[in-house]
């Protein structure tokens, strides 16, 4: 549709919409992702396209169409054990193209250059546009390579626009999370430092803004960007589960800790859940005695369950090892966010040093 006027991408796009519906072999056979990123392509023609009725119409439907096609893909393949950034276009080999160009270039190389595009497009022409919010956010899934993720986080970020993305409420249900939420964290390191700059930079706090008052999350606006979410999501991740090791989550400990806003980043920490693989009978024994689990959390919009939060502090505190002062800082900063009260710091400080002297004295250590 290269070239063509508005008229006539409305034509093609409904044209396509019946072939979907009569279930074509040929249309059908190609795979969802890359006709997510074909009709997605419009944006880049200009607002006067894809704000045309004729336009927005027929896309609307086959971006729902083929986003439940995807989401449904996800789930078959995770179950089955596939791993990997080529998700979205099965087994291939390493001659071929990425989602933007499949046939010409090598493995994921174009579709860094087609999320920048959209992001941009977005970013100065969309006002925050929900349709174009939903293809920008695609992008960002877990099985896009991190070098077009890159690409679109860095554009969003440039050009303000973090803020204006759709939730993970809006996009998957939680029983799908981990279309945009791997378990264990964001695997890749480039990814994890554009997140957490991101936090410490303030380019997210717009996106936090619903978790910044007294009495948070704020009716209407608790469920947060899935920007926001990814990246509390990977914070979370290295500092409570510290699998890049304990020297990267103390370091990145103290970057939050040294920005403007960090009571708000230290809610969302406290109440995001760590999606991690464990034994049932280990899952079931850390829930407590309340045999609950902890909950969607901030990722969803959701606070986690008062019973919860103490051992998440703890947690928390027990990444500053033996530093005093570090210990001080966080407390002070938890008392700040209202997740701990002044007259609890002693008492929790006996705990700690208790802990630590088991450790010290125990055989179980050495």
């Amino acid at each position: 549709i290269q070239g063509w006027g508005t008229a006539g991408i409305a034509c093609t796009l409904s044209l396509l919409m019946g072939m979907e519906l009569g279930k074509v072999p040929r249309v059908r056979a190609i795979r969802p992702a890359l006709k997510m990123s074909a009709i997605g392509a419009i944006y880049t023609m200009g607002p006067n396209v894809w704000r045309d009725p004729a336009v927005s119409a027929p896309l609307g439907l086959l971006t729902d169409l083929y986003w439940r096609r995807m989401v449904k893909n996800y789930i078959q393949a995770y179950h089955q054990g596939v791993r990997g950034y080529s998700m979205d276009l099965g087994s291939f080999s390493a001659g071929e193209g990425g989602l933007n160009d499949p046939l010409q270039q090598a493995q994921g190389t174009g579709d860094a250059a087609a999320a920048a595009a959209m992001v941009n497009a977005f970013a100065s022409e969309s006002f925050g546009d929900a349709l174009f919010a939903r293809h920008v956010a695609m992008w960002l899934r877990v099985r896009v390579s991190p070098k077009a993720r890159a690409a679109a986080w860095i554009a969003l970020s440039d050009g303000v626009a973090l803020h204006l993305l759709p939730s993970a409420k809006a996009m998957v249900p939680p029983a799908a999370a981990y279309v945009f939420f791997p378990p264990g964290g964001e695997p890749d390191p480039t990814m994890r430092e554009i997140y957490i700059k991101s936090i410490e930079s303030g380019a997210l706090d717009k996106a936090l803004s619903g978790w910044a008052g007294d009495d948070y999350p704020t009716p209407g606006r608790e469920s947060p960007p899935i920007t926001a979410a990814l990246a509390i999501h990977a914070l979370a991740h290295v500092i409570l589960s510290p699998g890049a090791g304990a020297e990267t989550a103390v370091s990145t400990l103290r970057r939050i800790l040294h920005r403007p806003n960090t009571s708000v980043v230290l809610r969302a920490l406290i109440h995001t859940p760590l999606t991690i693989k464990r034994r049932p009978s280990f899952a079931c024994a850390s829930v407590g005695a309340h045999k609950t689990p902890f909950g969607n959390g901030f990722v969803y919009g959701k606070r986690g369950q008062d019973i919860d939060i103490p051992p998440r502090r703890t947690l928390l505190l027990d990444v500053c090892g033996q530093d005093a002062p570090l210990i001080a800082q966080v407390e002070h900063a938890l008392v700040q966010a209202g997740l701990l009260q002044p007259d609890a710091i002693s008492e929790l400080s006996k705990k700690l040093s208790s802990s630590a002297q088991i450790q010290e004295q125990s055989a179980f250590y050495k």
